[in-house]
């Protein structure tokens, strides 16, 4: 079974004076995005390919989360793709079918409401909501599983394996993040 893990990038800090491309992270979004690393680690879900968008807040997420990963991480570059900023949902299936073939497991970084689309569109079975209607909060990491001979992006296709969300992660010093 091939994997694509879908992260949308960590909280983002409103209160500097920049454009949306260079909004960076709150603390809070920095600590979601490591904890979501963490998960990952303790749940060996390394990723063969990681790719985000270039958006400060998105780059920083992804930096993040694979910094998280530990030693094993380091061979992992993180690959940046223009088309991930305000991506719709039909825009990820040519970013998907640029990706290396044999990768087993990719890790996409980027933006709501696109992602959160394409995650609908690409489930057998809708997923949960939390009671206030949201689905893909900040730093929440959704987990897709596709049959073997399944083309990743084919629509209906994956199985959600996993719905996590930073903030109902427990902490932990693994998630801490280093200055």
């Amino acid at each position: 079974m091939r994997e694509l893990l879908l992260l949308r990038h960590g909280k983002s800090d409103w209160s500097v004076a920049v454009d949306d491309f260079d909004r960076p992270l709150k603390p809070r979004g920095q600590l979601g995005a490591a904890r979501i690393g963490g998960w990952l680690k303790r749940n060996r879900l390394l990723p063969d390919v990681v790719v985000s968008s270039p958006a400060v807040r998105a780059r920083e997420t992804a930096k993040l989360c694979v910094d998280a990963l530990g030693p094993k991480s380091e061979r992992l570059d993180i690959h940046f793709d223009a088309r991930l900023y305000h991506a719709e949902s039909d825009d990820f299936e040519p970013i998907l079918r640029a990706l290396p073939n044999p990768a087993q497991r990719i890790l996409l970084v980027g933006h709501n409401f696109g992602m959160e689309d394409f995650l609908l569109n690409q489930c057998s079975a809708p997923p949960a909501r939390r009671p206030d209607g949201k689905l893909l909060t900040t730093a929440t990491l959704a987990r897709l599983g596709y049959p073997r001979g399944t083309a990743l992006g084919t629509p209906g296709s994956a199985q959600l394996l996993a719905l996590i969300r930073a903030r109902d992660l427990p902490d932990a010093d693994d998630y801490k993040v280093l200055k």
